[in-house]
């Protein structure tokens, strides 16, 4: 997560986006996308400890109670802890992302898609009224609502930078990888043992990377993604995201394109 100072630069760049062009289920206030009280943990805890509080709470992402607020997530864990090999009785306090910037729970589900694609950001702190977080949302929970919308036709495009520290040896099943997530391979750099990949990746196909490649490099590759631009979806994923939302405006379930 981006530290307070730069977002707040981003956010004042922003161009708004037209509310008059936007469906209902775009301009819903994320507050009432709330799914219960965040995971909190103490800055002084271990992070075995967090990383034991997230799992049990089914977090990916955990308040920090220190002052100011900050917040740990998976990815913290993965590149500041293992990819760093640092040891599990260390404070969350030295790997958490602080000063915490979080959005009121007024702010529409389109402004918040926006600004998280912004800001490069997979986690939004939700703060009530009186400034208090009340919630933490992943981008998950946004784009399932933004898919209800009328705009499920284009594809956010990320701009995948560079697969850092990851091996070469790892380099074919990474591009394989990306590949299957219908990404478009830009370049690759060998530094060493290192290797560098660019590529541009639709940001719906991203929302298990962190996790794939993890495991897929031994806690030993890391990435940086923002957003790049719009692109149309293909034509035969339009065809089951349109079926999908009719399907749950009925209220029929369906599997998850």
């Amino acid at each position: 997560m981006t530290p307070t100072g730069q977002t707040d630069s981003a956010l004042e760049t922003a161009q708004p986006l037209d509310a008059a062009r936007i469906g209902e289920e775009l301009t819903t206030p994320i507050g009432l996308l709330a799914r219960g009280r965040p995971v909190t943990v103490s800055p002084e805890a271990t992070v075995a400890e967090a990383a034991r509080a997230m799992r049990d709470g089914g977090a990916s992402a955990a308040l920090v109670a220190s002052d100011p607020p900050g917040i740990l997530t998976e990815r913290d864990l993965s590149t500041r802890v293992l990819a760093e090999e640092r040891a599990p009785d260390t404070p969350v306090r030295e790997v958490m992302t602080q000063p915490l910037h979080a959005f009121p729970e007024t702010t529409p589900v389109f402004e918040a898609l926006r600004r998280m694609l912004e800001l490069g950001v997979h986690h939004l702190p939700v703060a009530a009224g009186d400034g208090e977080v009340v919630s933490i949302l992943r981008d998950v929970h946004l784009l399932r609502a933004q898919a209800r919308g009328p705009l499920p036709l284009l594809d956010r495009i990320q701009r995948l930078d560079e697969i850092a520290d990851a091996p070469s040896d790892y380099a074919g099943d990474l591009m394989g990888d990306l590949n299957g997530r219908r990404g478009r391979i830009g370049g690759m750099d060998t530094r060493g043992a290192t290797t560098i990949i660019k590529a541009q990746v639709p940001m719906s196909e991203m929302l298990t990377y962190e996790q794939h490649l993890t495991s897929a490099t031994g806690g030993r590759g890391s990435y940086h993604m923002e957003y790049s631009h719009y692109d149309e979806v293909p034509a035969h994923l339009q065809t089951k995201i349109i079926a999908v939302a009719k399907a749950e405006r009925a209220g029929v379930e369906v599997e998850e394109v």
